[in-house]
């Protein structure tokens, strides 16, 4: 009995999959599974360790999270299982896009809080505090490279023997693109947090994707995969620029696309060339009444007549 039940539901579910649209198959993969992984596996700095995501929140609001996450990424597959057809686009594009501000956005915003109320050291990765100090230091007329940040709060980051006290690890648009933040925001008394950069920069990445992807379907997919990939948005919360790198390469993308579809457009096809510029005994049918371009039953020795100017400028045009 036991063995029925579960082949009929297995049954069942293998059929509703087959149902779903493209998008929503993609968030339920990523939605649902990541929900799952928020228990344990979705950690983030904090203070002394790492954490799951859940606990940047204070206690009632850890549960309302998790709450909220587990029913966005249900509640997508079902509506699109439902109701596909009152489940519009804009519907679609609403509910992806309050399901990534309830997995990335607010953590990422819980996180920056928490670390502005604390310490400067804490719930932030180290590369982003490293980027910070390296715009100061640059700012204060000193080479980032050669410097040590055992005077910065990176020597209280929670590691041991962290490499990145003694010298910088990055390129040097990294805190070349910072420093004007760091300084506005150091001359009038805020706290700059590296993340009001790479922020807007996940969500100017996610911005992208319509002018990768053509149809409406895989436009939302690859959003969705890209948004809430378990390898990528735990990064966004912390602090990495996983995603202030990738804005710049699906920038590059869009652009390298529009040009070669304008290029397109501008090259006329073949069959236009060929019919511009046609053979002359084509001309000498056309002119004498007969069906365009069709060739006689005999070979006939009558030549066709002398070009006229406008036939070759059009004909040397090409």
């Amino acid at each position: 009995m036991l063995a029925k039940s579960l082949e009929r539901f297995i049954k069942w579910a293998l059929s509703a999959w087959r149902d779903l649209s493209l998008d929503a198959k993609v968030v339920a993969l990523f939605g649902i599974g990541n929900w799952f992984l928020l228990f344990a596996n979705h950690t983030t700095v904090a203070a002394t360790h790492d954490v799951p995501l859940w606990q940047l929140f204070p206690p009632g609001a850890d549960a309302a999270f998790l709450i909220a996450c587990g029913t966005l990424a249900f509640a997508y597959p079902l509506r699109d299982r439902r109701s596909r057809g009152s489940f519009t686009t804009r519907a679609r594009l609403t509910h992806l896009a309050a399901l990534i501000a309830t997995f990335v956005i607010i953590p990422t915003l819980a996180s920056i809080v928490l670390r502005e109320t604390g310490k400067p050291y804490t719930y932030i990765h180290d590369g982003a505090l490293m980027i910070e100090e390296a715009s100061r230091k640059f700012l204060a007329g000193m080479n980032p490279y050669v410097a040590d940040y055992l005077d910065t709060p990176m020597f209280f980051w929670p590691m041991i023997n962290n490499p990145a006290l003694y010298h910088l690890t990055y390129f040097p648009f990294m805190f070349l693109v910072s420093a004007p933040f760091v300084w506005f925001f150091d001359h009038f008394g805020f706290i700059w947090d590296q993340r009001y950069l790479y922020l807007p920069a996940y969500i100017g990445t996610l911005a992208l994707i319509p002018f990768l992807v053509r149809d409406t379907a895989q436009r939302l997919a690859m959003t969705a995969a890209i948004a809430l990939n378990p390898q990528l948005f735990p990064f966004v919360v912390e602090g990495r620029n996983d995603f202030f790198v990738l804005l710049f390469l699906f920038a590059g993308l869009a652009l390298l696309m529009r040009l070669r579809s304008r290029s397109r457009r501008r090259e006329p096809p073949s069959s236009t060339r060929s019919s511009s510029c046609p053979s002359w005994p084509c001309i000498w049918w056309r002119r004498n009444g007969r069906a365009p371009c069709a060739r006689p039953s005999r070979p006939s020795s009558r030549r066709g007549p002398p070009r006229s100017s406008s036939s070759r400028r059009s004909c040397r045009s090409w």
